[in-house]
């Protein structure tokens, strides 16, 4: 795992927020109109030189992965929630933009993985499998792993809040998207595929794999499987004991398995996969 996951709680946002909302903050409000002329240009080299030194993003991330952006503003950006954009006394571009094009090239990353080392499959799976791979669950993994909520940039309403699954992801994304930009497309496969290599002997398995269809949607894997063999749907049934719930699993009005859940989806999901990975249907 990378070094910087440890500078700050997991989710919360990081002493960099603070440091760098403060820093900046009491900066404009002592330069008046930071968007007087001459003053604004003046005003982004200070936020940009202040992001530099106070996240040290360059020795603690980028050198990982030979990264050398040209352009240190759209590093900036790439971190820059819209939250600090609105309240900024000078004009800040937010990361919302980069998260758009960075998904992209993402999904050509990924897709152009899948039509290589899956070719037994169809579109229709291929597209499940890639559908298992991208989502928030894995995206902020990977964000995670990185560190990136240390560089995030946000509001003073935000300073104290969560960093959420979503915003890991618009990070991990709109971060893709930057370089993606100032280095070109290649050099962002580059990054993707060191990335995942290193990801892979963290949690010792493969990115690339058809198990991720198992855990990301178990449901529709059994549907598909009690459909073929049994011409028949699973039927899930939920007693709720207290403040928990008793799932129960039925296959052609047979009982398969149970479990106790705290929620009826997260139930009916982990009762799917453990019928999947167990291969109860097989006693049918």
């Amino acid at each position: 795992m990378l070094e910087t996951t440890s500078l700050a709680p997991q989710g919360k946002s990081n002493p960099f927020a603070h440091a760098f909302y403060v820093h900046t903050i009491a900066n404009f409000k002592q330069s008046g109109d930071a968007n007087a002329t001459g003053a604004s240009e003046q005003n982004h080299k200070f936020l940009i030189d202040t992001f530099l030194k106070y996240s040290n993003i360059e020795e603690k991330l980028l050198a990982t992965f030979n990264l050398n952006f040209t352009d240190s503003a759209l590093l900036m950006r790439a971190f820059t929630h819209s939250s600090y954009a609105h309240e900024a006394k000078v004009k800040v571009k937010s990361y919302e933009r980069l998260e758009f094009y960075g998904d992209s090239v993402l999904g050509a990353f990924v897709t152009k993985n899948l039509f290589l080392n899956f070719e037994n499959m169809n579109e229709g799976q291929l597209s499940k499998l890639r559908s298992a791979l991208v989502n928030e669950e894995s995206l902020s993994a990977l964000s995670n792993f990185l560190g990136l909520s240390n560089f995030l940039i946000v509001g003073k309403g935000e300073l104290d809040e969560e960093v959420n699954s979503g915003i890991l992801c618009d990070l991990f994304e709109s971060l893709l998207g930057a370089i993606a930009i100032d280095q070109g497309v290649d050099r962002a496969d580059q990054y993707l595929n060191t990335l995942l290599s290193m990801y892979e002997k963290e949690v010792g398995e493969k990115f690339f794999c058809e198990k991720k269809l198992l855990d990301f949607d178990p449901k529709t894997k059994l549907q598909e499987e009690t459909l073929a063999r049994f011409k028949c749907l699973p039927e899930y049934r939920a007693t709720k004991i207290e403040q928990e719930f008793k799932i129960e699993l039925y296959v052609n009005e047979q009982y398969i398995c149970e479990l106790i859940s705290h929620s009826k989806k997260n139930g009916t999901k982990e009762i799917a996969k453990k019928c999947l990975k167990d291969n109860l249907l097989d006693r049918l």
